[in-house]
């Protein structure tokens, strides 16, 4: 795994020099301490965006290692795709998209969301060192080729489902005892009502999948089918708890701690009429043809 890390570093650092300096406003926090010979992995959330594939935000792996190679601090993010696959907004849609999992430096990640006035929040996973590792070399081989790519599934296979299941995988000192729906106050929530949420100031986007999503996202959704988006996620875990095989528990993570504010989103219009409206409008024009062509 060092090998590996200390590889993609080469690889980044020119790609780093010339991107660095190009944005303006926040600039990337410190790191927190690290003892040499230890791994710290934490949960990133970043806000919405205007496009399609960014209305519910994103979730990221954020891993810090300190050892006799050096410093190194990376995100594994499951949420690399290309646009160059044909049709993509149409086979995101539908659920079509091959997406990968990437890793970059922090500092290239942090720049790529300010730039886009996206906040980043960060919350410190509470493992284990072998957890810790675990999970790292996990993240590492999930890059191999042979595995880096998956079928992207907007509610049931994305960047969070994938960020879950890792960490699940790799608390093996113990089991993690997520809140309950009840407690949580969501129990009667539905997917769709999740979906509705987000793409409230996007109609049209919010009709598309109306029009796509099926039946079953209008049933009560459980507390895991609920992180599919990412700040329903962070919520859960930071009320999540690791129980030990000793009988002790701990939080699953530490508090939220904001790393880039996001930029203000002043509402701009479009220019382009609710679904609503051109519908009434359609509905008036049928009306009206039909009562000539009767007369």
């Amino acid at each position: 795994m060092k090998r590996l890390l200390i590889l993609l570093y080469i690889s980044c650092l020119a790609l780093l020099a010339a991107t660095a300096q190009t944005v303006d406003g926040p600039r990337r926090t410190p790191p927190i301490e690290v003892q040499k010979d230890s791994v710290k992995v934490s949960l990133l959330t970043i806000s919405a965006g205007d496009e399609i594939y960014t209305l519910y935000g994103h979730t990221a792996l954020r891993v810090r290692e300190k050892n006799e190679a050096g410093w190194s601090d990376w995100v594994f993010n499951y949420g690399t795709f290309s646009f160059a696959q044909p049709h993509f907004i149409w086979r995101f849609m539908l659920g079509k998209t091959d997406y990968q999992l990437g890793v970059v430096p922090y500092q290239l990640f942090f720049d790529t969301y300010a730039y886009e006035g996206r906040g980043i929040y960060e919350q410190q996973l509470n493992l284990s060192q072998p957890e810790g590792r675990d999970l790292v070399n996990r993240l590492a081989v999930n890059l191999h080729p042979d595995s880096v790519t998956y079928r992207y599934n907007f509610l049931y296979d994305n960047c969070v489902t994938r960020v879950i299941r890792r960490i699940t995988q790799s608390v093996s000192d113990g089991q993690i005892i997520w809140p309950t729906a009840e407690a949580m106050q969501t129990r009667d929530l539905t997917l769709r009502d999740i979906v509705h949420q987000y793409a409230e100031e996007h109609p049209w986007d919010a009709l598309g999948q109306d029009l796509l999503l099926g039946s079953e996202v209008d049933h009560p959704a459980s507390l895991q089918a609920q992180m599919f988006a990412p700040f329903y996620a962070q919520r859960y875990i930071a009320k999540a708890r690791i129980k030990h095989i000793d009988g002790t528990s701990a939080p699953l993570a530490g508090p939220v701690h904001t790393l880039l504010a996001p930029a203000p989103r002043p509402q701009q219009s479009t220019g382009v009429p609710s679904p609503m409206t051109c519908f009434g409008l359609l509905l008036a024009l049928t009306l009206i043809v039909s009562a000539v062509e009767w007369v």
